[in-house]
């Protein structure tokens, strides 16, 4: 990324982020989703993933008091199933769901994301 910027690593984050299958039949969203990630300052995009790499919460999952809901990715490789699992686990009372799509669930399965959120709230 040193050299090229964000732009350079679109392609490839966009790959990780989105199952091929939805990048192949929304074009257009991948598209305008690559090119958020193509715009994002090298620095800002490279401290962010510094900050998430460095970061371990583990220890402190077991303070959770508060409702939580953990929606993850079935095809997700940035953080995959195994550590929502783990961070479900951790809280008591959290709730998981597992959504057919990679990492940004929110995208490719937007209408079930959307029920799943409206639900918790409802009950929270």
């Amino acid at each position: 990324m040193e050299q090229g910027g964000t732009a350079a690593i679109a392609s490839g984050v966009l790959q990780r982020w989105l199952t091929a299958g939805y990048i192949e039949q929304n074009p257009a969203v991948a598209e305008k989703t690559r090119g958020m990630i193509a715009s994002t300052p090298s620095r800002g995009y490279a401290a962010s993933a510094a900050a998430v790499r460095d970061m371990d919460l583990r220890d402190s999952l077991s303070r959770i008091g508060a409702p939580v809901l953990v929606i993850a990715g079935c095809a997700d490789v940035s953080t995959p199933p195994a550590m929502a699992e783990e961070i479900i686990g951790g809280i008591a009372g959290a709730r998981g769901a597992f959504l057919e799509a990679a990492h940004l669930s929110n995208i490719e399965q937007a209408d079930e994301f959307n029920r799943l959120m409206l639900k918790f709230f409802e009950a929270a």
